[in-house]
C-alpha cells in the first residue's frame, strides 16, 4: 500500500471530472475544487495472509459561495450518481488503481467554508 499512489489517482479522477485537486486548501483556491485528506488506517492487517490495508480516506469538494441555490445545484451534480460530474462514480469506476476496492461510503450536510459551501465524501478502501 503506497499513500502518495492512492492520494494521487483519487485526485486524477476527480480531475477528470472539472474538480481542482489539493492536498490541502491553499490561501486562493480554484474552485470547483477537492481536499483529498491524508488516510485514516482503519486495520493494517484486514486480511492476514494477503496484507490487505484497510483506510478512510475523506474527500472534501468546496464550489464558489455565490448564491446558496447555485452551490446546492453544482454539489448535487457532484452528489449524483448519474451525473457526468459524479464523484461516485470517478472513483468507483474499474481500471488501473493503487487499490483492491474503493467504496464510496457516505458524504456530508452542506458545510459553510468562508467563500465556499462544500461536502464531504468518506471513502472505505482496501489496498
Amino acid at each position: 500500500m503506497n499513500v502518495d499512489s492512492i492520494r494521487n489517482e483519487l485526485a486524477a479522477r476527480l480531475g477528470m471530472i472539472g474538480l481542482e485537486p489539493y492536498s490541502e486548501l491553499p490561501g486562493q483556491p480554484e474552485f470547483p475544487c477537492c481536499i483529498v485528506s491524508m488516510p485514516v488506517v482503519t486495520n493494517f492487517h484486514r486480511e492476514m495472509a494477503h496484507g490487505v490495508v484497510g483506510m478512510n480516506v475523506d474527500i472534501r469538494v468546496l464550489v464558489g459561495r455565490g448564491e446558496t441555490n447555485d452551490a446546492q445545484v453544482e454539489l448535487g451534480k457532484y452528489l449524483s450518481t448519474d451525473t457526468p460530474q459524479s464523484v461516485l462514480k470517478a472513483l468507483e469506476a474499474k481500471g488501473d488503481t493503487p487499490w483492491i476496492r474503493l467504496k464510496v461510503q457516505s458524504s456530508s450536510d452542506m458545510t459553510n467554508e468562508g467563500d465556499a459551501y462544500g461536502i464531504t465524501f468518506t471513502t472505505e478502501i482496501d489496498a
